[in-house]
């Protein structure tokens, strides 16, 4: 409380208020470093958080520059693949959708590096019955939907079962369209049957090219992951060394 007991010749307070003055301004001084303090610590808070988003920012976007650049290079692989000679039916394009169904989390990338191979490569072969075509290049995709299955549980049998289930798929949709967008047979039970048998020598190059190709993607991945795990453990033996 303010209190002016003695009225003092310079027109001076009493030291009353003289000493509530005091509080004030200490008072004040230690609000104003507080302030202080809390506006370093928020602008240095602020300044963490905006280099954080940065270097995420920058790191999504050489994921996905790697990512495009990978499926770039499995589409080249796998449609030059096709232009060399090579058994009938025995080409990565079905081996490479379920790599790139297990690869890719997107599924239209994976189906889309199936689908860019064989038409960049029937580009150069030529194209055929539309309808065919179309049914063929379905079939090819189909492994990629499947793709998924493998990141939650991979190993060589359910590689082995999945490659063998997308070769039996293929054969069955793209038999089943050449009876009936071509009039090569019948349209009877009987030229169905005759188009299914016609087929089964290619069955068996698919199954064994679809294998072989899995079997080569899959095993240069663990491949890979096994090189990468080794040069950081070696990374992280010779940073505690030092």
């Amino acid at each position: 409380m303010v209190s002016f007991p003695v009225r003092l010749p310079s027109g001076l307070v009493s030291m009353d208020f003289t000493r509530v003055l005091w509080a004030a301004q200490a008072r004040n001084g230690t609000r104003a470093a507080w302030s202080g303090t809390l506006l370093e610590t928020g602008t240095s808070l602020a300044r963490e958080r905006i280099h954080q988003m940065s270097d995420t920012h920058s790191t999504s976007q050489r994921r996905a520059f790697a990512l495009i650049a990978l499926g770039a290079g499995l589409l080249l692989l796998a449609a030059f693949s096709r232009l060399l000679p090579h058994p009938p039916n025995v080409a990565p394009i079905a081996a490479l959708a379920l790599f790139s169904g297990f690869l890719f989390k997107n599924r239209l990338l994976g189906a889309g590096v199936a689908m860019g191979a064989m038409l960049f490569s029937d580009l150069v072969l030529g194209f055929y019955n539309l309808p065919l075509q179309v049914t063929v290049y379905a079939a090819l995709v189909l492994p990629a939907l499947a793709g998924p299955l493998l990141r939650k549980k991979i190993g060589v049998l359910r590689i082995a079962g999945l490659s063998v289930a997308g070769s039996l798929a293929f054969y069955l949709v793209s038999n089943s369209a050449v009876w009936l967008f071509t009039t090569t047979y019948a349209k009877d039970a009987a030229g169905f049957a005759a188009c299914m048998g016609a087929g089964l020598p290619f069955l068996k190059n698919t199954l064994l090219g679809d294998l072989f190709w899995n079997g080569a993607l899959f095993g240069g991945y663990a491949l890979v992951l096994v090189a990468l795990r080794r040069t950081a453990t070696q990374s992280m033996t010779a940073e505690v060394q030092a």
